[in-house]
């Protein structure tokens, strides 16, 4: 469903491969998603980015302000869980002080081409959660 994680070039190894020193899992992980390296400050590529209600909404104006676009929509999900009631059979109106919100959230992933998982969606859930699934 997503791209492949490192689509950006790499570095060869420096020296003899077979004398690497063993690396954690954790700095195996890192290499793995590090882009370039400047100094001793790494710029790593994500997986996956996840928005939700509350922030993206900020950013969304940032990137409208500066005329960018969403980078890469297809590792992009979004997910309404911040502004909205916990009930089950829960609307956008169910908490009516943030539906503005959510009804702006869901038209700015939507204008954008980003997975939504709203309310009646079967995947929707708390995006913390959501992320790790």
């Amino acid at each position: 469903m997503f791209p492949k994680t490192n689509d950006l070039p790499k570095e060869e190894p420096k020296g003899d491969a077979t004398m690497r020193t063993p690396r954690t899992l954790f700095d195996k992980i890192w290499q793995s998603h590090t882009a370039i390296t400047r100094g001793t400050r790494d710029l790593l590529t994500l997986d996956r980015v996840f928005l939700h209600d509350i922030t993206s909404l900020p950013a969304f104006d940032q990137l409208r302000e500066r005329n960018l676009p969403v980078t890469d929509t297809a590792r992009t999900l979004a997910v309404i869980d911040h502004t909205v009631a916990t009930a089950p059979g829960r609307t956008e109106e169910s908490y009516p002080v943030m539906a503005s919100t959510v009804r702006s959230f869901r038209r700015e992933v939507t204008k954008r081409g980003i997975k939504l998982f709203g309310l009646g969606d079967p995947s929707q859930g708390i995006v913390h959660v959501v992320a790790a699934e």
